[in-house]
């Protein structure tokens, strides 16, 4: 990333943080120092709190254009120019005549020509203003500017300027020149062509699809953004080194149609018959004379064009040959003519020892290493049906990654019918004849025909049984083609509901699962047991994610009942249902049902898969998370750790499954407040996603989510601010502004604003994470409910109680219909009603809903939980409050040998309790006991946050409020003490604004007051 990028980056993150504090602390971590840095960003912070211009956004990693012709001449080369490494590129005049200005639009000087295509020139160019930094400016040729071209150059700068990903060059701005010229600005890299930086590299063919992977993604998200490239070649993709790694980068969407909609409002049609792309590289559709039905499979077609030859060196289609012939003929060859396979094609190929030499590896050894995977992946993508090809350039780099990670891909070669059926609409003349032929053969020596089948049979299945290479392998293809089976099922139920016509997002899907199971229970599938056992495992994921736990459990329960009867109890299908049953039960509390199951599952992939597979790892961090929210921590401790030493050992240091299971451990290590060995663990499963994905990705959000969580619970809010700010701006970006992540985003920065009682900027966010998520999953979701209980607390602390109620009312409501009356969620529902209630002074219904709340807690957690410490916690402040101070104390004092039994003598938990007790004994005249209480607690919580927290500031004012209460003049001394303490540490902590701080500032003056009536100077 360039300098100018990294400020641009700063600044643009900056600019959202709400609080002052929030903002310094971003800086402070992201200037480090680098007081240079500092300056530039607060200079463009300042000018933009006067109204001064700011930066765009985007990042500014370097790329340059090389524009390729506008192709309406089939089979050209690209009339490009890289920067060469060693000699430059011819300087460009800028004398009168056809030659452009040296400055265009008075902050670009062009340096020298460094790219030409067809339509436009590539210039390395200054820029002076607002950014000083060299970037690419692509400017139409002189006598170029015809309707037709004019409208493909605003086509590829409206193109480019959807694209935000960091393997697709940016485009920075765009214009006209004085003479009617468009223009635009890009990114600059010194890179080298895709086919060129691999041979010159001499990569592996293991390295080559390490680097195409990129290129794949990158060509999603284009597609995601509607537009499909229409020329991907080599030429269009150069690779530069960004800290020693190779990074690729999609140049040239000049060609680039847009999937929905114009690009540019005044873009004509392609012309009648004109072929736009390179033909070497064009998919068939595409190569006919009426191109517009072409859609993002063209792109694939290109991809595996590329990925052929990136593996062999070779093209599909003999280049030579195609320049030699007729358009026509060219056409016909593309849309007609099957290419040979990549390792059928190097068997013949007099170069093949310079090719392998270019990629390391023996001549015998890159055939064998093509045969196979590799073949059925490229040919998969070459297609000529391309409803046969990968469905999205993502599906091909799973593929890629699957062959990577050793694991079976999901290409595969067609069968022999489809290749008969081929075969005959290609020859269907002599495919007649022959039959006739066959069928008097057949009458004349039936035996023989007999014999030399059953020959031609054994020699098929030797072949078949070559490729597959053992019978584990065919099994695989099968499993594959039920999978495969199952999503087009779902997907077209999906399809057949129109969300228009029929509500909510929620009801849709619901609908559409419907459907599909009334399509099963007809017989769809009678047939074929093992793809409806399938489905039913699938539809009732389905449902148990949108909270449907009545319709989903009898679809698993089937499933796995099935699974049992065609396997053995111990075969890998069935462990996969059981773990999804597992899911169902956990999500609706009731972990004593799915332990066993899990413990099943991880026996059985243990047996199958091995101790050290991917699956077994799988099972075990679901065992740990069960574990995990029952408070088991100790239990689920070891099994996190297992995981983690799994995929580390079997899928490497950067693994994503890796970065769940480091995040997983890291919020373990969370709840139980051991934040020194948490936060390195995010740390790193935040960076093993950047670099996977980039800095833009949706997981990256959720990495940063968890990072800033953890800053969140411990009160560093200036820390876990940006972050959150950072993570929600991702997802805006990356989903679209109603996205379900969108709405994680904004609670948990509405709750941060809320403990900072900053409730403006909290009530707004929660609101517009409540409106998302009704929309999505409708009024009755879980996770409806838990933004309900956020919003509340947010009326309830600004004295909105009658606003709160229904509000939590609500929450109540649906928990107790989706997870029964008797789950751990309904008892903290029923707990925050009884807060309410209290502030309410509506005393008889706050002890009825802690009491309820209680008798859940005892129940589904156990009498030792420390939830059931909270409630009891509660219960007694409600009496004492009340003046029953002879009831709240064995309550308290439970609460407290509740805390002493747990695993860390020091938890905050603790102190909680020591505090209410201590409360509750100093109402009762039991001074000293009272006063060790507070003590004991006090040390607790200094021990934990040194530095402070709003914990410890809260219990340094109930202990002074407690010393106040009659105490000779020594106590009063101590209680001024800790209230000074209390609110230097919150003015540290919080906004000034927030009402504790003020509480606390209070309680010190009545405190000064009463020792200035009892004479005590104030130093004392």
């Amino acid at each position: 990333m360039t300098e100018m990028s990294r400020v641009e980056e700063i600044v643009l993150t900056a600019l959202r943080i709400a609080t002052r504090a929030g903002r310094d602390a971003y800086l402070d971590d992201a200037c480090g120092d680098r007081p240079d840095l500092r300056e530039q960003v607060e200079r463009l912070l300042a000018a933009r709190a006067g109204g001064g211009d700011v930066l765009e956004g985007g990042s500014a990693t370097e790329a340059v254009d090389a524009a390729d012709p506008d192709a309406t001449t089939a089979g050209e080369e690209a009339a490009t120019r890289t920067r060469e490494p060693e000699g430059g590129p011819t300087r460009e005049s800028s004398g009168p005549g056809s030659d452009p200005a040296p400055l265009i639009d008075g902050k670009y000087t062009l340096v020298e020509a460094i790219g030409e295509g067809g339509m436009g020139t590539v210039y390395l160019a200054r820029q002076s203003e607002p950014v000083r930094r060299m970037v690419a400016l692509k400017l139409i040729k002189a006598g170029m500017d015809s309707r037709a071209v004019l409208a493909r150059f605003e086509q590829e700068r409206h193109a480019l300027a959807l694209m935000d990903h960091p393997n697709i060059a940016r485009v920075f701005d765009a214009g006209m020149t004085p003479t009617g010229r468009p223009f635009f600005v890009m990114e600059l890299v010194d890179g080298l062509p895709l086919g060129r930086f691999c041979d010159e590299g001499r990569l592996t063919p293991r390295e080559r699809l390490e680097l195409f992977v990129p290129i794949c993604q990158a060509v999603q998200h284009a597609h995601q953004k509607g537009v499909v490239h229409r020329d991907l070649k080599p030429a269009n993709i150069l690779v530069t080194l960004v800290d020693a790694r190779p990074v690729p980068k999609i140049i040239d969407f000049g060609v680039a149609k847009a999937i929905a909609g114009k690009l540019a409002d005044e873009a004509p049609p392609t012309q009648f018959g004109a072929i736009v792309g390179t033909l070497e590289y064009m998919s068939p559709e595409q190569a006919g004379q009426l191109g517009e039905d072409v859609d993002t499979r063209a792109d694939v077609y290109s991809l595996g064009v590329i990925l052929y030859e990136l593996l062999t060196g070779l093209r599909p289609i003999d280049a030579a040959r195609l320049r030699r012939a007729a358009l026509t003929e060219m056409i016909r060859i593309v849309r007609e003519e099957e290419p040979s396979k990549p390792s059928t094609r190097l068997s013949g190929e007099a170069s093949l020892p310079s090719l392998a030499a270019l990629r390391q590896v023996e001549p015998r050894k890159l055939m064998a290493l093509l045969r196979g995977e590799l073949d059925w992946v490229v040919m998969k993508c070459l297609e000529k049906q391309r409803d046969r090809r990968y469905a999205t350039a993502n599906a091909l780099a799973r593929d890629i990654q699957r062959y990577l990670a050793d694991e079976a891909v999901e290409a595969r070669p067609p069968s022999a019918g489809y290749r008969l059926r081929k075969f005959i609409r290609r020859n269907r003349a002599t495919a007649t004849a022959a039959a006739a032929v066959a069928a008097a053969l057949v009458l004349a020596a039936g035996v023989s025909v007999r014999f030399g089948l059953s020959e031609a049979r054994q020699r098929a299945e030797a072949v078949e049984l070559r490729d597959l290479a053992d019978a584990r392998a065919a099994a695989e293809i099968k499993a594959r083609a039920r999978a495969e089976a199952v999503t087009s099922f779902v997907t077209k139920a999906l399809a057949s509901v129109d969300p228009l016509q029929e509500g909510r997002q929620d009801a849709t899907i619901a609908q559409a699962m419907t459907r599909a199971i009334a399509e099963i229970e007809s017989g769809a599938f009678a047939d074929d047991p093992e793809t409806e056992a399938a489905l039913k495992n699938t539809i009732g994921l389905i449902l148990k994610n949108e909270g449907k736990y009545a319709q989903a459990a009898p679809l698993l329960e089937q499933s796995l009942a099935t699974r049992e009867a065609l396997f053995q109890r111990d075969h890998p299908d069935v462990a996969d249902v059981l773990n999804s049953l597992a899911a169902l039960h956990s999500a609706q509390g009731r972990y004593e049902q799915a332990e066993p199951l899990l413990e099943r599952a991880v026996a059985i992939f243990e047996k199958t898969r091995g101790p050290e597979h991917r699956n077994t790892a799988a099972v075990l961090s679901a065992l740990a998370a069960l574990y995990y929210n029952q408070g088991r921590f100790d239990e689920a401790e070891p099994l996190f750790r297992r995981a983690r030493a799994i995929r580390e050992k079997v899928l490497g240091p950067d693994d994503r499954d890796l970065a769940l299971t480091l995040n997983d451990l890291a919020l373990l290590y969370s709840a139980q407040e051991r934040y020194a060995e948490a936060e390195p663990l995010m740390k790193r499963a935040l960076a093993i996603n950047e670099r996977a994905l980039g800095p833009d990705h949706p997981d990256v959000a959720a990495s940063l989510n968890s990072l800033a969580l953890m800053y969140d619970t411990q009160a560093r809010y200036a820390q876990a601010e940006p972050l959150y700010v950072r993570a929600l701006a991702i997802c805006e970006k990356a989903l679209g502004p109603d996205h379900p992540l969108v709405a994680v985003g904004l609670l948990n920065l509405g709750d941060l604003y809320r403990n900072l009682a900053q409730y403006d900027r909290a009530g707004p966010m929660l609101a517009r994470a409540l409106a998302i998520r009704e929309k999505v999953h409708g009024p009755e979701h879980a996770d409806v409910g838990v933004v309900l209980v956020n919003l509340a607390r947010v009326y309830r602390q600004q004295g909105r109680l009658a606003e709160a109620e229904p509000l939590l009312r609500r929450t109540l409501a649906i928990d107790e219909k989706l997870l029964g009356p008797e789950h751990p969620e309904v008892a903290g529902d029923l707990n925050s009603l009884g807060v309410l209630y209290e502030a309410q002074k509506a005393y008889d219904e706050a002890e009825e809903a802690y009491r309820r709340s209680l008798a859940i807690r005892e129940k589904a957690q156990g009498p030792d939980h420390p939830e059931v410490a909270a409630t009891l916690g509660n219960l007694a402040s409600l009496y004492r409050v009340q003046g029953r101070e002879a009831e709240a104390e064995p309550l308290a004092r439970r609460a407290v040998e509740i805390g002493r039994k747990a695993p860390d003598p020091t938890h905050p938990g603790l102190a909680a309790s020591l505090a209410t007790l201590a409360g509750v004994q100093n109402a009762l005249g039991k001074a000293v006991e009272a006063r060790q209480g507070f003590d004991q607690a006090l040390a607790i919580l200094r021990g934990r946050s040194p530095d402070g927290s709003p914990q410890l500031a809260r219990t340094l004012w109930r202990s002074a409020v407690a010393r106040m209460k009659g105490g000779p003049p020594t106590e009063l001394q101590a209680a001024r003490r800790e209230l000074e303490e209390a609110v230097a540490m919150a003015a540290a902590i919080l906004p000034p604004e927030h009402p504790d701080l003020k509480q606390y500032a209070d309680e010190l003056a009545r405190c000064k007051a009463a020792l200035a009536e009892q004479g005590e100077p104030e130093g004392r």
